[in-house]
């Protein structure tokens, strides 16, 4: 009787370590998929914040070459006295002086409008980016509708069709919507179709 009721207690010790195991590992589970979806969010962050760092250097070297390659007025000025003829050289000379004056001033003008446009450009770029993902992320949820569509048809129709944006922008807006949870990804024979989340697989 003794050696029974040592083995049900041995059994009951194990039932205890083993309930304890699985609760250990349900709760490391758990926190795996909390840090997979928060690495998730990170990379689209670093890809969006990429995304507004080049549309903003691109803003100010557009802004740059554009200061660069405007024609004083000073210099068309110069110009003209040189075709009245021998008479008008000293006339020249005279301008001459005022001419390479102006020209420093007038850039220096140029300039701290050119210093002043370029931040406020960058901002209307962020903030026209931001609205544009807004409405592609609704465009993408509306062209897969209630009855689902063949990943890789979606992405053909947005990227390569219509052309709306670029094929890695394409799947961190796709990412984006998963981690929102307003899509699912199921694999049907050897397809992967995008659902609307909340509506039923009716393949």
């Amino acid at each position: 009787m003794e050696f029974k009721e040592q083995v049900k207690k041995g059994f009951a010790s194990c039932k205890q370590d083993i309930s304890a195991l699985q609760e250990q590992n349900d709760t490391l589970s758990s926190k795996v998929n909390h840090l997979e979806q928060e690495n998730k969010q990170l990379q689209n962050q670093l890809n969006q914040m990429q995304d507004t760092l080049e549309e903003i250097k691109n803003s100010l070297q557009k802004s740059s070459l554009d200061s660069s390659q405007a024609p004083p007025e000073t210099q068309s000025q110069a110009q003209e006295p040189m075709a009245t003829g021998s008479q008008a050289g000293t006339q020249q000379q005279a301008q001459a002086p005022m001419t390479t004056q102006a020209q420093p001033q007038s850039q220096q003008q140029q300039a701290p409008s050119h210093n002043i446009q370029d931040p406020y450009e960058a901002l209307l770029a962020f903030k026209a980016k931001a609205n544009k993902k807004e409405v592609l992320k609704q465009k993408m949820t509306s062209m897969i509708g209630d009855m689902g569509m063949n990943l890789s048809e979606l992405k053909f129709m947005f990227v390569d069709h219509f052309r709306y944006c670029s094929k890695a922008t394409f799947y961190n807006y796709l990412k984006e919507l998963e981690l929102e949870r307003q899509v699912r990804i199921e694999r049907y024979q050897s397809k992967n179709i995008i659902f609307l989340e909340g509506m039923k697989n009716q393949i």
